[in-house]
């Protein structure tokens, strides 16, 4: 061999003369020749080069939330008894990396690096890895907030997914995932405040940078006196708490759909959509109905209608409106026992199908038509709002006013209720015509307490007091209730966004100090706020008259713009505005991965792993040096023999 060709760190080692590129063999028997320097040099690149591929391939698993081990993983040569992870090394062999496989052809039964344990190392590495460079992003950003939600796994246990929201070096709103924590010590206030503030001193954070926490209305979070929240804010009195706008929303529709006729609706859509989606039977006779019926529909499922996510209970809604004659036609199919032909009784439905079925069919009465009706539109006109609310960018400014604009629609609807009444009477009574019902009121009693009982002319009227006028009162207070000026509490600081600054000149400034009064040690240069002010309203107004673009109305847009060197402080202040959070939602985004990862046959796995996959599996887009990786694992694991020098580039 020649000695002057020195390989490069983490390449293959290469001989021309003498041996293959990757001929561990004839390598590891000619060392003998060369110096201690140089024999470190080359088992270095050649076990960084092996350890790439078990990289490689552990995070090829992960990103794509392929189960690592099958039910054994005892002999990686027997077919039967091989894992995934042990088989994509194999097919990186059959592929033709050399340099695995004449490790594993020479490399001793304890020395391989693919056992279950090795595994849960690189995992755990990876895992690391990646905390580590969000760690240092958000460190770098200073400031950041903290949202959390609880969510019970597989296996009975209580995890609380973390996520921090920060703005990074680009000035971009981030929401990032950073693991999941067992709640060992219960669910109180005091244990999950406790869970938070150790999770974010394991990621080297320092809570007095935190300045915002967004929960859900939960007791054990948002008590008063007891609450994570209140026991955070005691400690770190910038952390200022937020009730999830999307929970606040949800709360407001689900007070508002107590309502007796509106529950036994939901009652009734949530019981026609599991009648279908639970029998593969029923589904394919709905199917044959709405392909004879009404041939160019779309769709041709019912939406399950979930208890918690109110948009989806809409798009329940959406879909029996749409598709109400398909399954009342195949209601009664069923409950009259029909077969393919059509002929009564000659069916082969079972008799709790066929009574199910009836029973249904009764509860599709006027008074169910004219309440889905009625409470689908009205709840359509929050769907923009709650999809608008999870989305990372949104900010106090623009969640204010799209809350104010689903008030304003409500107060136009409550002005004018008896023309928009009248127009979704028309559109209950030519709904229920197509299936044969006709327009009804229920019979007003002397005395009645289980249902609105108000005395009316004709059905139309009945349904408007009832119904509709009562239903879109009760959507309205509870939204005023649950959305008052108190929850904007930080709104003040939104003054320095150039529209709403240009739009109140004569009160912005007094606003945006009372919100730098309570940061004060934030500010970096208190004393120039009045200077950076006044250049701030001369720039926009300059602007404002020859900018071909729109002046900035929110925080995002506005941090994006502002020049961090030339107004320190207004930086600092949009930052401060920016990293507060308005939603939850990314926090429970997390909950799928949970039940992707821990599922009935892989329900016993351990906190680390768990985290490892988790983080590879959520930030599969985030690319990671091998090489740092390698490192990495030879820091937390030296104990291995072959990895113990690995870091050392001058062989000591």
């Amino acid at each position: 061999m020649a000695e002057n060709v020195t390989p490069t760190r983490g390449k293959p080692v290469e001989d021309k003369a003498n041996c293959s590129p990757f001929d561990l063999g004839v390598l590891f028997e000619e060392l003998r020749q060369f110096s201690d320097q140089r024999k470190f040099e080359l088992i270095n690149s050649v076990w960084r080069t092996i350890m790439a591929s078990l990289f490689k391939t552990v995070l090829f698993c992960g990103r794509n939330n392929i189960v690592f081990r099958g039910s054994r993983d005892e002999d990686p040569s027997n077919e039967s008894l091989k894992g995934n992870f042990q088989a994509l090394l194999y097919f990186r062999v059959e592929s033709g990396d050399t340099v695995l496989q004449e490790h594993f052809e020479t490399a001793s039964r304890n020395a391989t690096y693919v056992s279950k344990t090795i595994q849960n190392e690189m995992i755990t590495t990876a895992g690391k890895y990646i905390k580590d460079q969000l760690s240092a992003e958000i460190r770098a950003s200073k400031y950041f907030s903290v949202i959390a939600d609880e969510a019970t796994d597989v296996s009975n246990k209580e995890n609380l997914s973390l996520v921090i929201r920060f703005v990074d070096s680009t000035q971009t709103i981030r929401e990032e995932f950073v693991g999941f924590h067992l709640c060992e010590e219960g669910t109180s206030g005091r244990a999950i405040k406790n869970v938070i503030t150790n999770a974010v001193a394991d990621l080297g954070l320092n809570m007095n940078d935190c300045c915002g926490q967004c929960y859900d209305g939960a007791g054990n979070m948002a008590g008063r006196l007891n609450g994570a929240s209140t026991l955070i804010k005691e400690d770190y009195n910038k952390a200022i708490y937020f009730h999830c706008m999307n929970h606040r929303l949800n709360l407001c529709i689900a007070d508002t759909c107590s309502y007796q006729l509106v529950r036994d609706m939901m009652a009734t859509v949530r019981k026609l959509s599991e009648f279908f989606n639970n029998s593969p039977k029923r589904q394919q006779h709905l199917v044959k109905n709405i392909k004879e019926l009404l041939p160019n529909n779309n769709h041709e499922v019912l939406i399950n209608v979930c208890r918690t996510r109110w948009v989806a209970r809409i798009d329940g809604m959406d879909r029996i409106v749409e598709m109400l004659l398909p399954v009342a036609s195949a209601l009664e199919d069923i409950s009259l026992n029909r077969d393919e032909n059509g002929d009564r009784g000659r069916g082969d439905w079972n008799v709790d199908s066929r009574n199910d079925a009836q029973s249904l069919l009764n509860a599709i009465t006027f008074t169910f038509i004219v309440a889905i009706v009625v409470v689908r539109h009205i709840l359509d006109l929050t769907r923009p709002l709650t999809l608008k609310l999870q989305r990372k960018e949104i900010d106090l400014l623009k969640a204010k006013d799209e809350i104010a604009l689903l008030k304003h629609a409500l107060a136009d609807m409550q002005r004018n209720i008896d023309v928009r009444h009248h127009q979704l009477y028309v559109e209950a009574v030519e709904l229920g015509a197509s299936i044969g019902v006709q327009p009804s009121m229920p019979r007003v009693a002397v005395r009645q307490v289980h249902r609105a009982n108000a005395p009316a002319a004709d059905p139309e009227v009945y349904y408007r007091i009832n119904l509709t006028r009562v239903f879109l009162d009760h959507c309205t207070q509870h939204i005023d209730r649950r959305f008052q000026n108190e929850v904007y509490s930080c709104y003040k600081g939104l003054y320095l966004v150039p529209k709403v600054m240009l739009s109140n000149a004569a009160v912005w400034k007094a606003r945006v100090r009372e919100f730098c009064n309570d940061y004060r040690q934030d500010i970096p240069n208190i004393a120039g706020l009045d200077g950076e002010f006044a250049l701030w309203e001369r720039m926009w107004r300059d602007q404002q008259n020859v900018r071909a673009d729109p002046i900035p109305d929110r925080v995002s847009d506005t941090l994006a713009e502002v020049d961090k060197h030339a107004f320190c402080n207004i930086y600092t202040i949009l930052q401060l505005l920016a990293t507060l959070p308005m939603s939850s939602a990314s926090s429970e985004r997390s909950f799928s991965t949970l039940k992707y990862l821990k599922t009935y046959l892989r329900n016993t796995m351990g906190q680390e792993r768990l985290n490892g996959l988790a983080l590879m599996y959520v930030h599969r887009d985030k690319n990671m040096d091998i090489e740092q990786l390698i490192d990495l694992f030879a820091q937390m694991h030296p104990r291995r023999i072959r990895m113990a020098n690995i870091l050392h580039d001058d062989g000591v």
